[in-house]
């Protein structure tokens, strides 16, 4: 026995499965490729924030240094009664300010650090050594216009991409539903092939075979 069904006519129900499907596929495209994205921007963020610390530094550093010889020629000074203690202590006091300021730059350098390694996926301990700043070379010019390079970060980010997808397939699915408001034309097929042998005593043989089945549309 074989049943075979198939719809003709839904107005549009099937197509708008498909393109729904199609939609829906494309939008976990673009959320992969987003997610790719998110990582590395996650790792430029982290990467730049280290190099800033890591220019802090060297800026605490050489306050640091500034401020020592400030104070050894303010002790030099007053060993020999050209400064007074007053102008020591603040000397000192500079210094100490100084050695402080470089503490704390060195503590977010290396919280620094270990944002850089959560973000590339490794472990804290691990030492990644950066390009430092100076050594960076800075365009003196950007050849794009502010609207150009809009338009083009619009057309190239996945996440803007996946919701227009996820538009389609809403319509898509909008048209689906409205197909379930008509009627549909189906056509249906059931062949049945039947066959019958017999014997009767002090007879022959008999054999009888024939197809039955039948046809519908609605």
């Amino acid at each position: 026995m074989l049943n075979l069904n198939y719809t003709i006519f839904d107005f549009g129900a099937r197509a708008g499965r498909i393109s729904a499907a199609k939609a829906e596929a494309l939008a976990a495209n673009f959320a992969f490729n987003d997610t790719h994205r998110s990582v590395i921007y996650r790792v430029e963020q982290a990467y730049y924030q280290l190099l800033n610390a890591s220019g802090q530094e060297e800026a605490a550093r050489a306050n640091l240094s500034n401020a020592q010889a400030v104070q050894q020629a303010a002790e030099e000074r007053l060993n020999h009664g050209l400064a007074t203690l007053p102008d020591v202590l603040e000397a000192r006091s500079a210094t100490a300010q100084a050695e402080y300021e470089l503490q704390a730059v060195l503590g977010a350098e290396e919280i620094a650090h270990g944002n850089l390694a959560n973000a590339l996926g490794t472990i804290p301990q691990t030492a990644i050594h950066v390009q430092p700043l100076r050594e960076l070379t800075i365009p003196s010019t950007v050849d794009d216009t502010v609207n150009s390079a809009m338009d083009r970060a619009l057309g190239q980010r996945p996440d803007l991409l996946q919701r227009v997808a996820d538009v389609q397939a809403a319509k898509a699915r909008v048209k689906e539903a409205r197909a379930a408001y008509y009627p549909s034309l189906n056509f249906t097929a059931s062949p049945t092939a039947e066959s019958l042998y017999g014997l009767q005593q002090q007879l022959p043989w008999g054999q009888t075979a024939g197809l039955a089945g039948g046809m519908a549309s609605n």
